[in-house]
């Protein structure tokens, strides 16, 4: 009895003994694995971090998401992997909106306001006196964090054609651009010109004014 005691023993020892070795061979291996492993990834702004958790072993692979609205700040490392000596094979900088909308001359300030995420419009308006030559009056924040459309292009705008004495506008021959002049019934044209032109230069009438006198 005292030696089937003894045996039994000696089975218990070594099987302790066996998952013991076990249990050391399997610390050793987990300790080593997180010493190859990369140290968490820089947090991003606007952005969460998916496909991957901690530890980050070789070869591991995490993905930047941006939150809606935002676009990466630098395109190209939204995808990095854990390599062999413990960096990340590149560093997401974040992700970001467009910058201020650029200011345009002769033009009242932007209409929006920041923060100017992804496809938030801005429009522009020309200055009092000044009217559209070409351009765009609305400007549109891209995917690609860049402003749209071309910039508006104001010029100077003359006011209402001046009245001349004795003498109408020719209603269907007066624009913002020129306006021409006839003497009322009962005048007759004595000098100057029947048609001023506005200067998209300095915003003002120019031309010699016609000079209408009495007929009679």
């Amino acid at each position: 009895m005292d030696d089937m005691r003894r045996a039994l023993r000696d089975v218990g020892n070594k099987q302790l003994h066996v998952t013991s070795g076990l249990v050391n061979v399997t610390a050793q291996r987990e300790r080593r694995l997180l010493v190859s492993a990369c140290q968490a990834p820089t947090p991003a702004r606007h952005s969460a971090m998916t496909g991957c958790s901690a530890p980050y072993l070789p070869n591991t692979k995490c993905t930047f998401v941006c939150e809606e609205g935002y676009a990466p700040k630098y395109k190209g490392y939204e995808n990095i992997t854990c390599l062999a000596n413990r960096m990340w094979s590149g560093v997401f900088m974040g992700c970001a909106g467009c910058s201020k909308p650029p200011p345009v001359r002769n033009t009242n300030d932007a209409e929006c306001s920041a923060p100017y995420l992804i496809g938030e419009k801005c429009s522009y308006q020309c200055k009092s006196g000044y009217g559209r030559k070409s351009g765009d009056t609305i400007k549109t924040c891209t995917s690609d964090r860049k402003w749209s459309g071309q910039s508006l292009r104001c010029r100077p705008e003359c006011p209402t054609a001046p009245d001349v004495p004795n003498a109408t506008k020719i209603k269907e021959k007066c624009s913002k651009e020129q306006c021409s002049y006839e003497c009322k019934d009962g005048y007759r044209r004595s000098s100057g010109h029947g048609l001023l032109r506005c200067s998209m230069i300095r915003g003002t009438w120019i031309g010699v004014k016609l000079n209408c006198t009495s007929s009679g």
